[in-house]
């Protein structure tokens, strides 16, 4: 027996895509070019927070690196605020400020530096009755047993330091911050 097909017994084939389908997949296509700008630009904006705050902690690493090549009695005056007591003379050591090269400072820096140091300090001079938790202070830096109120800018032994970084990334200010301490064993207690 043979079945001849005619029209009615066989389906119509579709022969092409009708516009309602076209205008779907441009809107899917449209969702999913989106949501990838969208990771494209996290992933971009997140490398870009990553580079930075390695920039800081490495500079931070590096100014306490330089600090501790010095000679312990070199180290306060060397990197404070005031350069009157550099030891090679006014304004010969480094300070308490330094730049990162791919940091930006903050808007209203009076220095206009990102990098900051800071030590136990009341009116310029070293001091162990400073309140600093983070740092441990009040302590004994100069290693007679005894907390006081006079300046050890000269005959200290351990120092506290905080490094802090500050600096301005899309429109956001960010901070980094080291704190450690410096400890000259070569310097014996009075």
């Amino acid at each position: 027996m043979h079945v001849v097909a005619t029209a009615r017994t066989v389906p119509h084939c579709r022969r092409g895509v009708s516009l309602l389908e076209v205008l779907i997949a441009l809107v899917m296509f449209t969702i999913a070019a989106a949501a990838y700008a969208g990771a494209l630009a996290s992933t971009s904006e997140s490398s870009a927070e990553r580079r930075a705050a390695s920039l800081a902690a490495a500079a931070a690493r590096d100014v306490v690196e330089r600090m501790r090549a010095l000679p312990g009695h070199e180290r306060f005056a060397s990197y404070n605020a005031s350069p009157a007591d550099d030891p090679g003379g006014a304004g010969t050591a480094p300070g308490a400020s330094f730049d990162v090269e791919g940091l930006s400072p903050v808007d209203d820096d009076a220095d206009g530096r990102v990098g900051e140091i800071w030590f136990p300090t009341l009116a310029g001079a070293l001091r162990e009755d400073v309140v600093d938790a983070r740092l441990g202070m009040p302590r004994d830096l100069n290693g007679d047993t005894l907390v006081d109120a006079l300046s050890h800018s000269s005959d200290y032994v351990i120092l506290p330091v905080r490094v802090r970084v500050v600096h301005q990334m899309q429109g956001a200010t960010r901070v980094f911050e080291l704190h450690t301490e410096l400890v000259d064993w070569g310097s014996s207690a009075p």
